[in-house]
């Protein structure tokens, strides 16, 4: 999956949060992980993410633009 805000990474954390994650949560754990680490570029010069922490707030019912 591409946008303009990058590649999706392909490291085993990522994955492995990814794959724990419903199959119909997918797509918004992509979605957050692309603009977390795109303005963490941005405002820190370092695109840190924990994919853990990005699972959770998906799990507890993160949609961006926070419409559900």
């Amino acid at each position: 999956m591409s946008n303009d805000k990058g590649e999706l990474p392909s490291t085993p954390a990522y994955l492995e949060q990814r794959e724990a994650l419903d199959l119909g949560l997918r797509g918004y754990f992509d979605t957050l992980v692309q603009d977390y680490r795109y303005y963490a570029q941005v405002h820190h010069k370092q695109p840190f993410v924990s994919y853990k922490v990005l699972a959770e707030l998906v799990r507890l019912g993160w949609r961006r633009g926070g419409v559900r």
